[in-house]
C-alpha cells in the first residue's frame, strides 16, 4: 500500500493544482460560484494534507465535502484513491469509473491511464457477473438484491465467493444456480429458464343422458283407449235410456196412485177391497221397477264415466308403436332351388316320378 500511497499522493498534488487552475474555474462558472470553488479548494487542500499523513478516513471525508461544492473529475478521482487505500474495493472502483467519465474538469489522457491502472487493482478484489438469457422478459435476482431485467445494463459487481442467482420469466420455471466468483475474473453466464408445461384442459363433461323414451303403459294402449272410450260412450247412452225409463215409470206410478185414491179412497174405503189390494200391488211393482231403473242408470253412469275417462287418458298418453317386423322370407336362392327339377329325370321329374323306379 506504500507504493500506492506515494503514487496517489503525487497525483493528488496534480489534482489540487488542477482544481485551482483558472481554466477549470472558468468552465465551472456557469454552474458553480467562485465562493463554492474557493471552499472546495480549501477542503481539497485539507484532504490532501490528511492523505499525505495517511489519515485516509479523514481525507475521504474532506474530499466528499469538496465534491459537494465542486464535483470535478480530480476530486472524484481522489475519493476513489482514498477508498482504494481503505480497501473498500467496490466504492473505490465506482468512484474511479465516475472520474473517468466526468465532464467537470475532465481528466487528461495521462490521468485517465493512471486511473485505469488503479481501477484494475480494485477490480482484482471484485467479482464480476454478467448474465444473458434468450427468454423474453427474463429477470435476474442475485442473493437478496432486487430483481434486474435482462439483458443487464452493466455487469453486476459482487464480493468474491459463493452467491445464489435466480433467473425467472413469465410462464417459465425459475432457474436457480449456485455460483462462485473470483476477484478479477469476470463470469459470463447464459441461462434460459424452461417453459412451464401447461396441463391439458380437462375434457368437457359428458352430455346429459337423453330422457328415457316414453313407453305405453299397456300393449296396444291406443286401441284399448279408443275401445274403452267407445264403450264408455255406449254406457252413457244406456244411462240416458235407463234414466228416461225410470222417470217414465215414476210418472206412471204417481198417476196410478192418484187414480187409485179417486176410485178406492186412501185406505180402500170405497169399492171392492180385493180389487183395491190388487191395484195396490200393481202400483207397488211399478214403483220397484222405477227404483231398479234408477239404480241401473246410476251404475251405468258411473261405469260410463270411468271407462270414458280412462279411455281418453289412455288414448292421449299413448305412444305410436312400431309395426311388427315381418318374418324373414326364405332366401331367394332357396326359393329358386325349390323349382329346380332333375334334368336326368326328364320332364316328369317335377311330378315326383322317380328316375330309378318302373312305370
Amino acid at each position: 500500500m506504500n507504493e500506492l500511497c506515494r503514487r496517489s499522493l503525487a497525483f493528488a498534488f496534480v489534482a489540487f493544482v488542477g482544481l485551482a487552475a483558472p481554466s477549470l474555474s472558468r468552465a465551472a462558472d456557469a454552474q458553480t460560484s467562485q465562493a463554492q470553488i474557493q471552499l472546495a479548494r480549501q477542503a481539497a487542500s485539507e484532504g490532501l494534507a490528511a492523505y499525505r499523513a495517511g489519515q485516509f478516513d479523514k481525507a475521504l471525508n474532506l474530499f466528499e465535502q469538496a465534491k459537494a461544492l465542486y464535483p470535478s473529475a480530480q476530486i472524484v478521482r481522489m475519493i476513489g484513491y482514498s477508498l482504494l487505500a481503505l480497501e473498500k474495493w467496490m466504492p473505490a472502483a465506482e468512484a474511479m469509473e465516475a472520474a473517468l467519465v466526468s465532464d467537470v474538469a475532465p481528466l487528461s489522457d495521462e490521468d485517465k491511464t493512471d486511473v485505469k491502472e488503479q481501477l484494475a487493482k480494485a477490480m482484482a478484489h471484485i467479482g464480476v457477473l454478467n448474465v444473458t438469457s434468450k427468454v423474453p422478459g427474463a429477470k435476474l435476482v442475485v442473493d437478496d438484491q432486487p430483481a434486474a431485467n435482462l439483458p443487464l445494463a452493466k455487469p453486476v459487481w459482487l464480493s468474491p465467493g459463493k452467491h445464489k442467482i435466480v433467473v425467472s420469466a413469465p410462464d417459465h420455471e425459475d432457474e436457480v444456480q449456485e455460483i462462485e466468483l473470483e476477484g478479477g475474473k469476470p463470469l459470463e453466464l447464459s441461462i434460459d429458464p424452461k417453459e412451464l408445461k401447461k396441463e391439458a384442459p380437462p375434457p368437457p363433461p359428458p352430455p346429459p343422458p337423453p330422457p328415457p323414451a316414453r313407453k305405453n303403459w299397456i300393449p296396444q294402449q291406443r286401441l284399448i283407449g279408443l275401445v274403452a272410450t267407445g264403450v264408455g260412450a255406449g254406457l252413457g247412452l244406456g244411462t240416458l235410456g235407463a234414466s228416461l225409463a225410470s222417470i217414465h215409470l215414476r210418472n206412471n206410478v204417481a198417476r196410478d196412485i192418484q187414480i187409485h185414491e179417486r176410485m178406492y179412497g186412501t185406505n180402500c174405503s170405497r169399492g171392492d177391497v180385493s180389487f183395491c189390494q190388487l191395484d195396490r200391488d200393481l202400483i207397488a211393482a211399478d214403483g220397484r221397477d222405477a227404483n231398479t231403473m234408477r239404480d241401473l242408470s246410476v251404475g251405468l253412469g258411473i261405469s260410463a264415466l270411468v271407462l270414458g275417462a280412462g279411455g281418453i287418458v289412455l288414448t292421449i298418453f299413448a305412444v305410436p308403436e312400431e309395426p311388427a317386423k315381418p318374418k324373414d322370407e326364405a332366401p331367394p336362392t332357396a326359393q329358386k332351388g325349390a323349382g329346380i327339377r332333375s334334368f336326368a329325370c326328364g320332364p316328369l321329374g317335377g311330378f315326383g316320378v322317380s328316375c330309378a323306379g318302373t312305370f
